[in-house]
């Protein structure tokens, strides 16, 4: 079998009406998500600068590569340890599922950097909210300060929508919202919503991709956090 030319990905960056919004391009992408394809994250916050590299938003959709056997060519930075996490992920998988996960796959940046944080930066954190246990305990113990000068310096609870491979039927994200209202309120810490379809995608080599694709809600904030 002939091997498959390698997809294309291409990032942009954009804050329009107070929104600030990522998307992905792929193009010549294998399998049913193909040949071309754009997914998009946004949240209403318009202070959001571009982050400095683009591993979380790529890795989701490395998985739906790899089941495929496609390499990948990203025209954007992304950095040396987001590189070596993907290949070390990429071969637990193919290790587990090598029927499922083909193979590792290559992905070549535009550019290999080193993401180290600037001098003088806050130390600011932002952090997964779901509404299970772990991620409340997490929102009331760090936006509480219970632990001290040991807390994080948590500024934001981000809640992800769209990162299901299965469509947000019936209310159901609406209900999570007034469930998790007081919980919010109590954390004392405020909540941002991160929308996305890169379900569309990443979604389809799930539940391998589920810790990635909530990475990629958060890696929103990382210009600044």
């Amino acid at each position: 079998m002939a091997a498959l030319k390698p997809a294309t990905v291409h990032f942009d960056h954009a804050i329009v009406g107070g929104t600030t919004t990522i998307r992905l391009h792929f193009e010549d992408l294998a399998g049913p998500a193909g040949p071309r394809r754009s997914v998009f994250w946004r949240v209403a916050d318009a202070a959001l600068d571009a982050p400095p590299v683009v591993d979380s938003f790529v890795a989701p959709h490395v998985f739906y590569a790899a089941q495929h056997g496609q390499d990948v060519r990203v025209r954007a930075p992304m950095s040396r340890g987001g590189l070596y996490n993907m290949q070390a992920l990429q071969a637990f998988r193919h290790r587990l599922e090598p029927r499922w996960f083909l193979r590792v796959v290559g992905v070549e940046p535009d550019a290999v950097v080193d993401a180290a944080r600037p001098a003088g930066d806050p130390g600011l954190a932002v952090a997964a909210l779901s509404g299970g246990l772990d991620s409340v305990f997490t929102a009331l113990r760090q936006g509480r300060r219970l632990p001290g000068d040991a807390a994080h310096r948590v500024t934001t609870l981000v809640l992800g929508r769209g990162l299901e491979p299965f469509e947000d039927g019936g209310g159901a994200f609406e209900r999570l919202l007034l469930r998790l209202r007081p919980l919010v309120e109590a954390s004392g810490l405020p909540l941002a919503v991160v929308e996305t379809d890169s379900h569309m995608v990443g979604g389809r080599a799930w539940p391998a991709t589920a810790i990635p694709m909530t990475a990629a809600a958060l890696a929103m904030f990382s210009a600044r956090h």
